[in-house]
């Protein structure tokens, strides 16, 4: 029996058609798959218990997205055999049907933008571009989702971040996220990241000291955040400060002149606005509150421009 999809990653095409083959007794040797603008092929659906487990089905909407040809006809033997009684065999690694779509599956996962973004940040673990990977604890990459449509840039990871491995957990992170919570926004669903990956920092004896970082070492690190925006694609990047400016824009940045305009950018916007550590200094109590509230009025922008 010849089955026709509608296209090459027709799940509820394959579901449909799966499902009536199982009912009517097709055995997968007798069946054929392809796919074409005529869809069809498959039997009437009979009537019938018809249930298989819901993880079967998330492996099936994975591997439908896969290259190989079989794709179809093995998913359609998974589902013969589990319909039929072998309701252990999404568990049995060692089998070879098992394998071969488990195999699939994670290549779809790999060449899927989070895939891509986390193999990113695997390469990104031992960079050595520059020489700031030598005194710094590990190197810290972007956080948060390949779907994110707004993204934030800061400086670089602080001491905290640092030992962490992850931005924005220190005291500056914990302000951005009381802001990013008034500003009406869920950071689960924010891609946060640096401009430069390494903590620059000096000695003071048990104390690390943050240390701006220059021109050239944003620019070599540039590789990286280069390719995060890539794959992210966000609608809006919003600029935490003069060093995230520079590595995105290009060019020194007067914070004071440009905050709040948007730029525009290859496929996106950019806004820029205070990094957060620099409400931390603030030492006159009115002065912080006032810019603590332009910085969440930017946050809001953020949002609007990032919808």
């Amino acid at each position: 029996m010849r089955l026709i999809l509608a296209h090459e990653a027709d799940f509820d095409g394959w579901r449909r058609a799966a499902r009536a083959l199982a009912l009517a007794g097709v055995p997968p040797a007798q069946t054929e798959w392809s796919v074409g603008e005529a869809a069809g092929g498959a039997p009437e659906p009979a009537a019938g218990a018809f249930s298989v487990p819901r993880r079967l089905l998330q492996l099936a909407e994975t591997v439908i997205q896969a290259a190989d040809p079989e794709r179809f006809a093995l998913l359609y033997t998974l589902v013969w055999r589990v319909h039929g009684g072998e309701r252990q065999l999404l568990d049995d690694a060692a089998d070879p049907l098992m394998q071969r779509l488990q195999a699939m599956a994670e290549a779809v996962q790999r060449a899927s933008p989070a895939g891509r973004l986390a193999g990113l940040a695997e390469e990104a673990s031992g960079c050595r571009r520059c020489p700031l990977w030598q005194p710094a604890t590990q190197t810290v990459f972007g956080h948060g989702p390949a779907t994110a449509r707004l993204m934030l840039v800061g400086e670089q990871p602080g001491d905290m971040e640092d030992l962490a491995g992850k931005p924005f957990v220190g005291p500056a992170g914990q302000l951005l996220d009381r802001a990013l919570a008034e500003a009406g926004i869920d950071r689960s669903g924010v891609y946060v990241t640096n401009a430069v990956k390494h903590f620059k920092f000096e000695p003071r004896g048990r104390r690390r000291i943050h240390a701006t970082p220059d021109p050239g070492e944003i620019e070599i690190c540039r590789f990286w955040l280069d390719q995060e925006r890539a794959l992210i694609r966000p609608a809006l990047t919003l600029l935490l400060g003069g060093s995230a400016a520079r590595a995105v824009l290009g060019r020194a940045v007067t914070i004071s002149r440009e905050r709040g305009r948007p730029v525009a950018l290859a496929g996106g916007r950019a806004l820029v606005t205070v990094h957060p550590s620099y409400l931390l200094r603030l030492p006159d109590e009115a002065a912080a509150a006032r810019e603590y509230a332009a910085f969440v009025s930017d946050l809001r922008a953020a949002k609007t421009l990032s919808e």
